[in-house]
């Protein structure tokens, strides 16, 4: 259980350098491990300790606190919710795979194990900041149809509101007394 948490620890990490890298992208290369090869963000034991944590030290304070709810969140969920995350990760692994394969089928490239990853991990980078762009897009359109909708509902449903409803008030009756 110790060596779960500690790969998924260093998973979040990693997610959460991409979630940086999306949010601050530079032409620099790829992260690279000590020994030269590029860190494959699907096995996190592949993540030296060192490195972990040098990200989570560059990670904002919002990044490290999100991190923590995370982890959290993770403890808190039962065997059949992780259970749920992992088949649900790894069919997003496999569908980014999947997209890369076909794009350098398209471009008829071959190749080697190395730069494919490090394809993948650039695929995966540019994919997030597409994916933020159009999320904050959709939530810009989003307001001002929902102020309209809101002011619709209203004019529709004031004058319903303000007229009181005819509701059943007992009156006391009076009790003859002898």
């Amino acid at each position: 259980m110790d060596r779960f948490l500690v790969r998924l620890i260093l998973c979040l990490l990693a997610a959460s350098s991409l979630t940086c890298l999306a949010q601050n992208p530079a032409p620099s290369p790829v992260p690279e491990t000590k020994a030269g090869a590029s860190i494959n963000l699907h096995s996190p034991a592949s993540i030296a300790p060192e490195e972990a944590r040098r990200r989570f030290q560059q990670m904002s304070p919002e990044q490290r606190q999100q991190l923590r709810m995370n982890l959290q969140r993770w403890k808190n969920m039962s065997k059949e919710e992780r259970q749920a995350l992992r088949v649900l990760a790894e069919k997003r692994r496999q569908r980014l795979e999947q997209n890369v394969d076909e794009f350098i089928k398209n471009n008829g490239w071959d190749l080697d194990p190395e730069t494919r990853q490090k394809l993948i991990e650039r695929f995966a980078q540019e994919r997030k900041i597409i994916e933020d762009n159009l999320r904050k897009e959709m939530e810009e359109k989003r307001r001002p149809m929902l102020r309209e909708m809101k002011e619709k509902l209203k004019a529709e449903f004031a004058p319903l509101a303000a007229s009181p409803s005819p509701s059943p008030v007992a009156t006391p009756v009076a009790s003859p007394t002898p």
